[in-house]
């Protein structure tokens, strides 16, 4: 894929792209972000686009993969306690 070829799929899919994550639930102020980098990547790798004519839908998988990378780095660990669990101070023995 040439470069022009590249900039008239980003002209006509990107707004395509940031509607896709807006509907696969990516948060409306990171839809852009996310889109750009998608795009970006997909440049980076355009050697690995086996059909051209899919390209949208193939720079829609990474960016849904950037997304759900970014959540994976970003989630929070929380302690058990914090889920209403109290650890035991001692296990419980039967008296038999």
């Amino acid at each position: 894929m040439t470069r022009t070829e590249y900039a008239t799929a980003y002209r006509k899919g990107y707004t395509s792209t940031v509607r896709f994550l807006l509907y696969t639930g990516v948060p409306s102020d990171q839809a852009d972000e996310i889109a750009q980098a998608g795009w970006t990547r997909g440049w980076d790798r355009r050697d690995q686009l086996d059909d051209p004519s899919r390209i949208v839908s193939w720079i829609n998988r990474i960016s849904l993969n950037l997304f759900r990378n970014r959540l994976r780095r970003q989630r929070p660990t929380e302690e058990l306690s914090d889920f209403g669990c109290r650890p035991q101070t001692s296990p419980t023995t039967l008296d038999v």
